[in-house]
């Protein structure tokens, strides 16, 4: 689900770049904001990954 969140905004900033216009613009402000959000959640999940579980 992350790296699909991730791609959709890559592909949202490809494809704002042969729109015109401010729909065009937009289109790029929610690609990248797609895209940003698939980078924040993999970071975290592989956070969560490492952890320690030492103190069970």
């Amino acid at each position: 689900m992350r790296v699909i969140l991730f791609i959709l905004g890559l592909i949202g900033i490809g494809v704002s770049f042969s729109i015109p216009g401010l729909i065009g613009f937009f289109t790029f402000l929610l690609g990248l904001v797609l895209a940003i959000l698939g980078v924040i959640a993999i970071v975290r999940a592989k956070k969560k990954r490492s952890r320690s579980y030492s103190f069970r």
